[in-house]
């Protein structure tokens, strides 16, 4: 159902606090998006299917590519180099950006087209023209193409907390 903009910002944090929780105890969710997000008739937000699901350590080098190419951060479209827990973080900057429009990402295109275009185009879902400048940072420093450069679930957390991005 269509969420109002504070229940919007309730599920951008309590999906946060989730992934925080999970990236605490070492596990990479790998296949977060909006499918795999679901509200209960409380509206309390739930993230869900964990089967992709991986518990690694700072020291394990993840390559396996795995997931859904819409909410592929780079460096798992093309994980030879390998990749971390930040690839979460990039798909839920998907996710807030779904939550915002109520739009699937990259709509139209093939799996193919979404990979060239993000590995090679540096390609991202547009922004709405009235969404303001704070709340496209907090989302495009989630999707930044550089994982170091992506903020924690923490910090996401702490970024809701102190700002009202839907005014």
């Amino acid at each position: 159902h269509k969420l109002d903009e504070t229940m919007r910002t309730i599920a951008m944090y309590d999906i946060a606090r989730g992934m925080q929780f999970l990236h605490s105890r070492q596990i990479i969710h790998r296949d977060l998006k909006s499918l795999n997000v679901l509200l209960d008739k409380m509206d309390i937000t739930k993230i869900c299917d964990f089967g992709f699901s991986r518990k690694a350590n700072k020291e394990d080098v993840l390559t396996q590519n795995i997931g859904t190419p819409h909410w592929m951060a780079p460096e798992l479209l093309n994980a030879e180099n390998g990749y971390d827990n930040k690839i979460d973080v990039y798909a839920y900057g998907i996710v807030c950006w779904e939550l915002l429009t109520g739009q699937l990402p990259y709509a139209g295109l093939e799996s193919t087209q979404i990979i060239a275009m993000v590995l090679m185009n540096d390609m991202r879902p547009q922004f709405p023209s009235n969404v303001s400048a704070q709340l496209k940072t907090f989302i495009s420093d989630c999707w930044a193409r550089d994982p170091k450069m992506r903020p924690t679930f923490n910090t996401n957390r702490s970024k809701i907390k102190e700002r009202r991005y839907f005014n």
